[in-house]
């Protein structure tokens, strides 16, 4: 598998290596948010905090969701952390390198 990488752009394999990297984050988020007060980290989907709605798939695309609404909720319009795009890109910068 990773011989055929090679045989990518350097450019399109660090991009991937990035989009990866950006999953792992955005799953890392639910682990650091949940995992402490004991939750499912699979069930309930992703929510909001505020009103419990549940977040929507094209809301949930990592780092690009949380700019597009500006970093608050679709539906009551409560302010999410900037930890979540940042974990996001640092994930995905890691995996990158």
């Amino acid at each position: 598998m990773f011989s055929r990488l090679a045989e990518l752009p350097m450019a399109f394999s660090i991009s991937l290596f990035f989009v990866v990297g950006a999953i792992f984050g955005s799953f890392a988020n639910v682990i650091i948010l949940r995992w402490p007060k004991g939750m499912s980290v699979v069930k309930p989907r992703s929510h909001c905090s505020q009103c419990s709605t549940p977040i929507r798939w094209q809301d949930n695309i990592p780092i690009f969701s949380w700019f597009i609404l500006r970093g608050r909720c679709r539906s009551c319009k409560a302010k999410f952390s900037f930890r979540y795009p940042l974990v996001e890109m640092l994930t995905g910068l890691l995996f990158a390198l």
